[in-house]
């Protein structure tokens, strides 16, 4: 990805591109971020095209004024490395989806000192701790909020950075199999 120094600074979403993962939610809060704060930043939605809603992403792109618009950097799938390199240049990740079974998302962008901003419901609480702002999903507001905080805060961010690295130690593919092998 040899265009992300011309994108910074940007905020950071990754998944499937449908209406479960709250992706319309998290285009009005960008359009909120912009029209209340004016910041420069961009947000980079990389994941496919879901099959339920993505029409309606569609549509919710296409109401944008165009100045905000062009801010908004559609990847489609992305490798794991690339999203590597992705996450890892971000202001933050932005993970507003309210079904989430673990949320890998969260803990990719902790492990990878990068600060997180995830949805209060689903298993998103457990999987990050107090290592990443927790906003309500259904709140564009809140959402923008929590966008701007990373922006003007720069204490708040080094200290989710910080608490996120050490949260993601807590989590491991050989912690996850000796916990079930107990179990079975």
């Amino acid at each position: 990805p040899k265009k992300i120094a011309s994108l910074r600074p940007y905020f950071y979403s990754l998944g499937r591109l449908e209406a479960k993962k709250n992706i319309i939610r998290l285009i009005q809060s960008f359009r909120r971020l912009k029209e209340k704060f004016l910041v420069p930043h961009k947000l980079v939605l990389a994941g496919k095209p879901g099959v339920h809603g993505y029409d309606e992403i569609q549509t919710a792109l296409s109401n944008l004024p165009e100045t905000i618009r062009r801010d908004v950097i559609l990847l489609g799938y992305v490798s794991d490395h690339d999203n590597a390199i992705w996450l890892r240049f971000a202001e933050a990740l932005v993970f507003p989806s309210g079904f989430e079974g673990f949320g890998l998302p969260a803990l990719e962008a902790m492990a990878s000192g990068v600060p997180a901003i995830v949805s209060s419901s689903s298993s998103l609480p457990e999987i990050v701790g107090t290592a990443s702002l927790l906003v309500n999903e259904t709140k564009a507001d809140a959402i923008a909020d929590a966008m701007h905080r990373i922006i003007e805060e720069p204490q708040l961010r080094a200290n989710l950075i910080q608490k996120g690295l050490q949260r993601a130690k807590q989590f491991s593919w050989e912690t996850a199999a000796r916990k079930t092998i107990a179990v079975l």
